[in-house]
């Protein structure tokens, strides 16, 4: 089985560093299923994992995080992952599962600024999905953005943010997948780019 870690709080460098993130809850709401109530089952959430939860963001459901990003290509459909955060601060701490999952869906992803600071792009499997064009142009497909960043848990400028500061970006490019654990959603060239 295959290890992904996730942030609690926005990396350094991030204009929202050390704030909440919130991915857990997000994870948690886009794998776990809801009661009758609609609430998650407590008890369907392992008990170390529970000091680092945001009942409020647990209890929206509305807020979901359905797939990540993670530079490489060394995953594929049918690939199990064990989900974790870390118990204190990264790289130097115990990590924290508190899910698994399998993939169902991998995506390639090139993320760039090939035109500078003025530009953000996002190509996905070869095909361009959005740009942003910031100053005097027009953005452009700014809506596939949105829905690709939302789908990741972000909002559209933290998503932009977040990738500006990536540590794998190499040349104002990052190379990588998107490893999506939700049977819904679909970046396929020609198919309804869809969010849940």
């Amino acid at each position: 089985m295959k290890v992904l870690t996730f942030s609690t709080t926005f990396p350094k460098g991030h204009p929202r560093i050390g704030q909440p993130t919130y991915f857990i809850e997000q994870i948690l709401n886009s794998i776990l299923p809801r009661g009758e109530n609609g609430i998650i089952n407590r008890d369907d959430i392992a008990p170390e994992i529970l000091p680092f939860i945001n009942d409020f963001v647990l209890l929206d459901g509305q807020l979901q995080k359905h797939h990540t990003i993670r530079a490489g290509s060394r995953w594929k459909a049918g690939d199990m992952a064990s989900l974790r955060i870390w118990s204190g601060k990264p790289y130097q701490s115990k990590q924290i599962e508190f899910a698994q999952v399998e993939v169902k869906r991998v995506w390639s992803i090139e993320i760039n600024n090939r035109f500078g600071a003025a530009s953000f792009e996002v190509v996905i499997n070869g095909t361009i999905y959005g740009q942003l064009h910031f100053g005097n142009d027009k953005d452009q497909n700014e809506a596939g953005l949105i829905t690709l960043a939302k789908n990741d848990g972000l909002e559209l400028q933290d998503f932009v943010d977040w990738f500006e500061i990536h540590p794998k970006k190499k040349e104002a490019v990052f190379k990588g997948q998107v490893i999506c654990w939700a049977t819904k959603i679909s970046y396929d060239a020609g198919k309804e780019n869809r969010d849940l």
